[in-house]
């Protein structure tokens, strides 16, 4: 989990969108599910992306999905520490998925990246190799070239993968 808070006097503008593509070889399903919650206001936002995979993994995303949204917003600190509500709304999410019954997922999983924008602070947590990305409109600055201004990206988590050493010092 992380979060960062939007320079003074400036905020973050929620603009939203879903895309899913199936695999390359287009030998399985796609089973990816998305998560969108925003308040009447547009003060606040819950958006998460749950990529399945194994036999059961398109129940696994959904799951996950239906589930960890509820745990995040009943945690009694939400409101004043969400990068706490997240962690403990991932494990409740875990620990309710290992007692699911309607589908076996001990072969099965799910990533999750999901985030929380409110007042212009942003938390954002993730397990597994889906990734948050930060999409921001670079200005221009006098003196410098025009080629300085533009869409920027920034990753806002990284990937839990077993290639990285310290991810497989974790599992091993």
């Amino acid at each position: 989990c992380g979060s960062a808070q939007a320079g003074r006097g400036t905020c973050l503008r929620s603009v939203v969108g879903t895309c899913s593509m199936a695999n390359k070889n287009k030998t399985s399903d796609n089973q990816d599910a998305f998560l969108v919650r925003q308040s009447r206001s547009g003060s606040k936002s819950l958006v998460g992306v749950f990529d399945g995979h194994g036999a059961e993994g398109r129940q696994v995303a959904t799951f996950t999905r239906d589930h960890i949204s509820g745990s995040f917003f009943s945690h009694k600190s939400m409101r004043t520490d969400p990068v706490l509500a997240f962690r403990d709304a991932y494990h409740d999410t875990q620990r309710q998925l290992e007692r699911a019954t309607a589908f076996d997922a001990c072969a099965s999983g799910t990533t999750a990246v999901v985030a929380y924008w409110r007042h212009c602070h942003l938390v954002v947590a993730n397990v597994g190799d889906s990734r948050a990305v930060l999409g921001y409109d670079r200005l221009p600055v006098e003196g410098r070239p025009s080629s300085s201004a533009g869409l920027r990206a920034m990753d806002l988590t990284m990937d839990h993968r077993p290639d990285r050493p310290d991810e497989r010092r974790r599992i091993l």
